[in-house]
């Protein structure tokens, strides 16, 4: 009767090290889909920055604004005003922590707005950190 136990504890160490051997893959797939929302959304392509997000996206900004559901958080990203004056935000992904037991990952950073294009002067900026469902950084 112990050999059953004893194979499902190999079985279990196995996955672990398996999981583990593809948290960098993961770690780069997210970094990636970061990079592809960031230009989406310097080109105002709101449609493929939004195809990012799960549809329970929950975002908070501007001191704590909650936006809820791909639709608040789509329409947060519209532009305003003249294409010179408005701000085009990015995240830049400092680091990123694969969960070795869920489909999550957790990101952490910066936030930058610059005027007119990704390539301005940083005008606002401030710290980021949320977490991915890995399913979305296949998205786009």
């Amino acid at each position: 009767m112990r050999w059953p136990s004893a194979l499902a504890g190999v079985v279990i160490a196995a996955a672990r090290v398996v999981n583990r051997s593809r948290r960098p893959t993961i770690a780069r797939l997210v970094a990636t889909a970061r990079v592809a929302q960031n230009r989406a959304i310097a080109a105002g392509d709101l449609d493929l920055a939004a195809s990012f997000w799960t549809e329970d996206v929950t975002v908070r900004r501007a001191l704590g604004q909650r936006l809820s559901g791909i639709a608040e958080a789509r329409e947060a990203l519209q532009p305003t005003g003249p294409p010179e004056s408005r701000l085009v935000y990015q995240r830049l992904t400092r680091e990123i922590d694969v969960s070795p037991k869920w489909p999550l990952a957790f990101e952490t950073g910066t936030w930058q707005g610059t005027p007119g294009s990704a390539t301005g002067p940083v005008t606002i900026g401030g710290r980021a950190s949320g977490a991915v469902g890995q399913a979305a950084a296949s998205a786009g």
